[in-house]
């Protein structure tokens, strides 16, 4: 599912029907929450075109470009909001819309730092130069919790089914 699906499905609804689907909404909007599809397929697109793997299976970040792919993670992190946005539409946004806005991105942030090669690969490394506590190891340890705060966020701030 995508971002700007996630975005229609925390559209304000009408409370006039009750939608016979309410358990599979949640489920879709976790997934939709967490892995926001349009980003991913982005970003598989980019990163086969900045990586080579060898024969043994290790993908890397073809050398010198290792800055431009890190800036398209900052790209795709913005698109990943606007496509919330435009998903959600334009009506009068509510507290709870904050949250919702986040949730896709910094999905977007944690399924990247769980990859072995990723867009978030430069940053990880930049900062690891400067902040010993910044490895590959542990950005993976903070991907993790971060994901389930997103689990727990997503339960809270649900949208409403009917």
């Amino acid at each position: 599912m995508s971002a700007f699906v996630y975005g229609r499905l925390s559209r304000p609804r009408s409370r006039s029907r009750v939608d016979a689907a309410g358990d599979d909404l949640k489920i879709v909007d976790l997934v939709s929450g967490l892995v926001p599809a349009e980003i991913l397929a982005a970003h598989g697109f980019i990163l086969a075109r900045y990586t080579k793997t060898t024969d043994a299976g290790v993908t890397s970040i073809i050398e010198g470009e290792a800055g431009r792919v890190g800036w398209i993670f900052v790209g795709l992190l913005i698109l990943t909001v606007v496509a919330y946005l435009i998903g959600r539409g334009w009506g009068r946004p509510t507290l709870v819309d904050i949250p919702r806005l986040l949730i896709p991105p910094l999905a977007f942030v944690a399924w990247t730092a769980l990859l072995g090669t990723s867009a978030m690969t430069p940053w990880i490394l930049e900062w690891h130069k400067t902040m010993a506590v910044v490895s590959p190891e542990n950005a993976t340890i903070a991907a993790v919790f971060l994901g389930v705060l997103l689990l727990v966020v997503n339960a809270v701030t649900k949208p409403k089914t009917v």
